[in-house]
């Protein structure tokens, strides 16, 4: 919004048109020497294109009496007055376009120069009535120009010349119109001003409505420091009431630790930044109470460009200090569980080795002995005694698995991840080859979707895989017609892969121990194993990022889910 310096119109937007109808010298320059006076002190280009009854002279006298250091702003170039035959006659012709043009450049010349726009007027007192179309075409146009810059400009018109019609027209291409009389001076909008003038009061509305009923405090000082205005929520943040508030400085709210950082902040705002980032610091309320806040601060400027206050957006940040120090202390908990944990693994390794070295060799051991026993004294044996010393071989042979899965199991969780491309779908097919290589004369129907890719640990992947596909093959080997399926299906919208059977299933009751070490749903003498395969299926899905579930019937077959 610009000052126009004209009291019954007050402040207007860059773009604005508007047009005065006079019937002395008088009632022009009652309009427009306030109206260039405060375009001059708004740091504005000035532009006064004559015609009678005022000349270039007479502006000028009309304009020194009120700018005492007028002389200056002429001589600087902020102002020119003109005559009408310099600009809008130039060469004794009127030429729309060279006018219009001419108004553009020489904004764009002012703003080089560092002025905010431009504010004109033009008398069109020179108007012949053959010329009148061709002017109301102008008018038009300029009304089109001027609302897409930072222009603002006043059209005079003498009341004597205009008719009835021509009036209508005047009117008709401005936003609004002045008209000074018999001494009194009235103001006739357009609808369209009246329509904006309504939404811009709707708007000051909500402003107003925000301000007063946001959270965060909002205030604004001078460059002193002293509060000018606060809204609500600021007052009750700091226990003051506003008359109070008004009376103090910025400063005084701030503990002084905080002073020397905010210097830095208001300079740098100065020296050229809009606004600044938000920062955290901290508030003193009236009770003397420390508490923090976080802050965002913004430049204002007067009418010339200079700092002349600042606003700031402030927010109460206790509650997420105390939400940060409880989370600080969960971290340090955190930090503290993992070394724990990290210990635990260390003692697991060491375990790991002790069982890979020292509980291998007596197993070796026992398998060694019962093998010469039954090959060197088979002569010398019963019936029992050979038969006992085939359940130890068997036990011990068993033994030793287990000592491997555990490893297995144990060194899947330590390795590294080595990620690229697999291709799950060739993968299934070699482990189902390799399936019925090992029993060619077992027939079992393998249906397995086509390319299924992801990205993963090919190693680990085809170990989860070995393990499934090899479950579904044992748990369906009492099925005349088995079958095993690979494939892949939506599951909240993501996509699970599955590997399906028509085998022995189980009971959906103990799912929960499916993927627990050495969990069994059924027994050891109906099929084998140690119960450690869907634990390590699980773990290789766990670090894949993913997630393993099952379900199953009895005697109905079980489906295996997974994600990665």
């Amino acid at each position: 919004m610009r000052k126009t310096g004209i009291d019954i119109i007050g402040d207007v937007r860059w773009g604005t048109h508007f047009c005065q109808f006079y019937q002395t010298k008088e009632d022009l320059t009652d309009i427009l020497v306030p109206y260039f006076k405060t375009g001059l002190e708004s740091n504005e280009f000035c532009m006064w294109i004559t015609s009678k009854p005022v000349t270039v002279e007479e502006a000028k006298g009309a304009i020194k009496k009120e700018v005492p250091d007028f002389e200056q702003y002429l001589i600087r170039g902020q102002i020119e007055i003109i005559p009408h035959t310099e600009w809008y006659l130039k060469d004794g012709v009127f030429n729309l376009q060279r006018v219009l043009n001419g108004w553009v450049d020489k904004l764009n010349r002012a703003l080089a120069r560092g002025y905010e726009g431009m504010r004109i007027t033009g008398n069109t007192a020179w108007l012949e009535k053959n010329d009148w179309r061709n002017f109301a075409h102008y008018e038009e146009e300029i009304d089109n120009v001027i609302s897409k810059y930072k222009m603002m400009a006043i059209c005079s018109y003498s009341l004597d010349t205009c008719g009835v019609y021509e009036i209508i027209d005047v009117v008709r291409n401005h936003q609004f119109a002045l008209i000074k009389r018999e001494g009194r001076l009235e103001l006739f909008e357009s609808s369209e001003r009246r329509r904006a003038k309504e939404a811009l009061r709707i708007s000051e509305e909500k402003y107003r409505i925000l301000y007063e009923t946001i959270r965060d405090g909002i205030v604004a000082t001078d460059m002193d420091g002293r509060i000018l205005e606060c809204n609500q929520a600021y007052v009750d943040m700091l226990g003051y009431s506003k008359d109070e508030i008004t009376k103090l400085t910025y400063h005084q709210l701030t503990p002084e630790k905080w002073h020397q950082m905010e210097f830095g902040i208001v300079k740098e705002l100065i020296i050229g930044r809009g606004y600044s980032d938000e920062y955290e610091k901290e508030y003193r309320k009236k009770d003397g109470m420390v508490f923090p806040i976080s802050i965002k601060v913004w430049l204002m400027k007067d009418e010339y460009g200079k700092p002349k206050g600042m606003w700031g957006i402030v927010r109460d940040i206790t509650e997420r200090k105390h939400a940060e120090d409880e989370l600080r202390e969960q971290r340090d908990y955190l930090e503290y569980f993992t070394s724990q944990l990290t210990a635990a693994n260390k003692e697991l390794e060491a375990f790991s080795y002790s069982v890979s070295h020292d509980l291998r060799a007596p197993l070796r051991s026992i398998n060694g002995f019962c093998k010469v026993l039954m090959e060197d004294y088979a002569d010398k044996l019963d019936a029992q005694a050979k038969n006992y010393l085939q359940r130890v071989s068997a036990s011990s042979a068993c033994m030793g698995q287990l000592i491997e899965d555990l490893l297995n199991l144990s060194r899947i969780t330590r390795r590294e991840m080595c990620y690229k491309t697999v291709n799950l779908s060739a993968m299934v097919r070699s482990i189902a080859n390799e399936l019925q290589e090992m029993q060619p004369e077992r027939k079992v129907e393998f249906i397995i979707a086509n390319g299924l890719v992801t990205n993963g640990d090919s190693n680990l992947l085809r170990i989860a895989f070995k393990n499934l596909l090899s479950n579904a093959w044992k748990f369906t080997r009492n099925r005349q017609q088995a079958r095993i399926e690979f494939g892949i299906t939506p599951c909240n919208e993501k996509s699970a892969y599955f590997v399906r059977d028509n085998g022995v299933g189980f009971d959906m009751a103990y799912v929960n121990k499916l993927f627990g070490a050495f969990q069994r749903l059924h027994m050891a003498t109906e099929f084998e194993g140690t119960g450690i395969g869907l634990a390590i299926v699980q773990r290789i899905i766990h670090r894949h990022g993913g997630h393993i579930w099952a379900e199953g019937k009895v005697d109905k077959g079980a489906v295996f889910y997974f994600t990665i």
